[in-house]
């Protein structure tokens, strides 16, 4: 069954203007060009009490589970879209899976899987923000959203025009400087938050993951959720990544391999679920050396504490709070 509240948290993650009421949850709509709010989502199935939720487009009548909306948004598999939306799994469980893994410490090989980077390229009218005219309208916006989250225009693009209009270019590049990927951040209050390319170009967000500068082998790097709270550990004197949300690929494990790993994902529930598959994943791989740390209670990620306090005060949160993953148990308290 869809958890009503890990749904809402999802929408607004996802999407702004997110309205509830009762048991129904209206959001921009993906469907429509105008992404007015035109989907109507029920957690609870509507009158036919369907396990995976519905939804519908009521501009294009656009129908499905809430299940198959996740997986469309963010680009992920069923299981982890049900992870996401489904808030059920006990503490005792994720303890004894994880114990499981510990002790066991099986030896996986992961071979990465060919990318095809020939049709990569940023959307058609992408400016780097810092090299558009001072007073540019979208010089100016864009400035005033990053200036907003305390973050830098280095690096960052802006598109004017297309599918990704009046959007912040998020480039990926590799250890070589070579475009590997993009994602794109909405400016405006209406429609999906963030949008990268279809994965028919192929690459997905899941076979890459960001950081403004990849730091010398043998690092700790700081894995985040998102871009911006990568860049925020950056701005912090960390080694920022970011693997796009709470699951870890196998390529995005080839790329670990050669760094020390600190798992610092968002402070709500499914970021605790986060560290935890991740361990999984990093410890059965044999990652010689993984910790973690999260983000004050109340507070959701690593940008929104930047925001409401001093960059100093973030670094001497993390290397005051950051443990060892060597006793799984720690992640609970």
């Amino acid at each position: 069954m869809i958890d009503f509240e890990c749904f809402v948290r999802w929408c607004e993650d996802k999407f702004d203007n997110v309205i509830v009421k009762n048991h129904e949850i209206k959001i921009n709509s993906i469907f429509t060009e105008d992404r007015g709010q035109h989907l109507c989502c029920s957690p609870k199935g509507g009158k036919y009490n369907r396990e995976h939720g519905v939804y519908r487009c009521f501009k294009t009548d656009k129908k499905g589970t809430l299940i198959g909306l996740v997986m469309l948004v963010d680009n992920c598999t069923f299981d982890e879209a049900k992870d996401i939306l489904s808030g059920q799994t006990l503490i005792g469980d994720l303890e004894a899976k994880l114990e499981e893994f510990f002790k066991e410490k099986e030896n996986v090989i992961i071979k990465p899987e060919e990318l095809d980077l020939s049709k990569m390229r940023l959307p058609i009218g992408s400016f780097m923000i810092e090299c558009l005219p001072i007073g540019n309208r979208h010089r100016t916006a864009a400035e005033r959203y990053l200036t907003s989250r305390k973050l830098s225009t280095n690096g960052l693009y802006i598109c004017t025009d297309g599918e990704y209009a009046n959007r912040i270019i998020i480039p990926y590049y590799d250890a070589q400087n070579k475009l590997v990927y993009f994602n794109s951040r909405l400016l405006a209050n209406k429609g999906l938050r963030y949008l990268g390319p279809d994965k028919t170009i192929g690459v997905g967000k899941n076979d890459v993951l960001f950081t403004p500068k990849w730091p010398i082998k043998g690092s700790k790097i700081y894995l985040t959720e998102g871009e911006f709270d990568a860049m925020t550990l950056c701005f912090c004197g960390f080694n920022g990544m970011a693997c796009g949300g709470k699951y870890l690929s196998d390529n995005q494990i080839n790329l670990l391999r050669s760094y020390k790993v600190c798992l610092a994902l968002d402070e709500d529930a499914s970021g605790l679920m986060g560290v935890k598959t991740m361990a999984e994943r990093l410890v059965a791989s044999q990652v010689s050396e993984i910790t973690y740390v999260r983000p004050p209670q109340g507070i959701k990620d690593w940008n929104k504490m930047l925001v409401d306090f001093k960059s100093e005060i973030v670094r001497a949160y993390i290397i005051a709070n950051e443990k060892k993953f060597d006793d799984f148990t720690n992640i609970f308290l």
